[in-house]
């Protein structure tokens, strides 16, 4: 079959209707296959994959929507028109219920099908556009969640890349707000399953009694409620991710039931008996100690070693301080940008309180804050929910708590401030004495702050004979960093 022929399959005892839709689409850009019953056709929708399937339902096919059931198991995205003769809203509802993208009455224009079958295509494209958008949009705030130039968030980033486009399971731990699940986002997105579902579980949010039907759905009178089929998460996942958050919440009982999925890309829905067979890639995350948990037996050793293919540890806020200028920097245009306001920078003030509060909530708690900041237009908030005063600096490393006045005072006289870092998170000390009345606090550190800035590139561009990587490197910043910087202090004519 040529490349470009769509190949369409055809289930319907008619004979007659069958020949007419042969008969108009045949040609060079169709290849029209039929199969006048379901068990024959639902093995040409195995073996030969058609773009689309125009499936009888009806008094003489009573197993019609078992059929679609089972044709939507073998590929989700299977786009299937329904044909049948019952118009009936019951019957229409029921069979978009069951996942056909749309309906005909019997008997029917075979133009009509045509028209169907680009009014899906052009829909599909659509939804694949708008989710391109969606993940980019998704990607761009998960490279904010781990922005940094600190050796422990370039090292995750590399093995992110190195990892994505492998099939390994990759077992994600660290505190809660540390950017777990933006990681197995990116991931995904960096993988060859890119263009297929992520899907994510939450077994913490889930009753113990749902989760394996959840993940591995069930069958038409599997339970009481159990009106009609469903299929579960991992068959939702197929050709794609499916991200098991909280892992350690899975009961104990359900842990070998997963372990075989992982093992056999296998398994069987909750009242089913038929084995369903899956193709997605496992990424696990917990923030709990689950060494302890297995010490515990509360978590299965041959069920971590599977998962833990290749494992990440993302570091909480408090160990990577370094980064929270780069960090506040990006939240601060982000979230600007998504609310349409004035983008605003934080004083000198705010920014050390910041980087001297623990953040026991991670990047989620400092972005919530940034949030606030942006929408209330004030930096108060800050000092409201994390402590400190506005205008007062908590003693950091040697400069001693006071009014906006001592701090100046020690500033002047030259001492050291080891604690102040650059937006690009390089240390910097103070220049020489400045009156007050050039400006105000903010004014004032903030020149002394670039003073110190630039002095220290041009003495290490300098001392490197202007090789920039390595200056880069001394300066413990990224290259483009350093470009930023020399482009901004006009150092390219030394």
């Amino acid at each position: 079959m040529p490349s470009n022929q769509t190949r369409i399959l055809v289930i319907d005892s008619d004979l007659e209707v069958c020949g007419i839709i042969q008969a108009e689409f045949e040609g060079d850009r169709y290849r029209v296959e039929v199969a006048h019953d379901s068990a024959t056709g639902l093995r040409l929708a195995e073996t030969r994959r058609p773009s689309f399937v125009l499936l009888e339902l009806g008094p003489a096919t009573p197993e019609g929507l078992d059929a679609l059931r089972r044709l939507k198991e073998i590929d989700p995205e299977l786009a299937v028109i329904v044909l049948s003769n019952d118009a009936s809203p019951e019957v229409v509802v029921e069979a978009l219920q069951y996942g056909a993208e749309d309906f005909l009455s019997k008997p029917f224009d075979p133009a009509l099908i045509e028209i169907s079958m680009r009014n899906i295509g052009e829909k599909r494209s659509l939804r694949d556009q708008v989710t391109r958008l969606k993940s980019e949009l998704e990607r761009d705030h998960a490279f904010g969640m781990l922005v940094g130039e600190t050796s422990q968030m370039v090292t995750l980033r590399e093995c992110i890349e190195q990892v994505a486009d492998s099939d390994l399971n990759i077992l994600i731990r660290g505190e809660s707000g540390t950017g777990k699940d933006v990681t197995a986002r990116l991931v995904h997105q960096f993988s060859s399953r890119r263009e297929g579902p992520f899907v994510k579980v939450n077994c913490a949010a889930l009753p113990e009694n749902l989760i394996e039907s959840e993940l591995f759905g069930y069958e038409k009178g599997a339970f009481t409620g159990a009106v009609r089929a469903k299929p579960g998460r991992f068959q939702l996942a197929h050709g794609g991710t499916i991200f098991l958050d909280e892992i350690t919440e899975i009961p104990f009982a359900l842990q070998s039931k997963l372990l075989q999925v992982l093992e056999q890309r296998e398994f069987v829905s909750v009242g089913g008996t038929r084995t369903i067979r899956v193709d997605c890639r496992c990424i696990a995350a917990t923030n709990a100690n689950i060494d302890a948990w297995m010490g515990q037996q509360r978590f299965r050793e041959d069920l971590f070693f599977r998962l833990n293919e290749f494992s990440i540890f993302l570091p909480p806020l408090r160990e990577r301080k370094d980064d929270i200028p780069l960090l506040i920097d990006y939240f601060l245009s982000l979230y600007s940008d998504r609310y349409q306001r004035k983008r605003r920078d934080l004083s000198r003030g705010a920014v050390l309180q910041m980087m001297e509060y623990p953040w026991p909530g991670n990047v989620r708690e400092l972005e919530s804050l940034l949030k606030r900041v942006i929408v209330l237009d004030s930096e108060d908030v800050i000092y409201q929910t994390i402590g400190g005063q506005r205008g007062s600096i908590q003693a950091p490393n040697g400069i001693a708590a006071g009014s906006p006045s001592a701090v100046l005072g020690q500033l002047s006289a030259g001492a050291p401030f080891p604690g102040l870092k650059s937006q690009w998170g390089e240390r910097v000390a103070p220049s020489a004495p400045t009156s007050i009345s050039e400006g105000g606090l903010k004014a004032i550190v903030d020149r002394a702050v670039e003073t110190a800035e630039r002095e220290a590139i041009v003495e290490t561009l300098n001392r490197t004979k202007w090789n920039r990587r390595k200056a880069a490197k001394q300066l413990g910043i990224s290259y483009s960093s350093l470009l930023r910087r020399i482009a901004r202090y006009d150092l390219e004519s030394r």
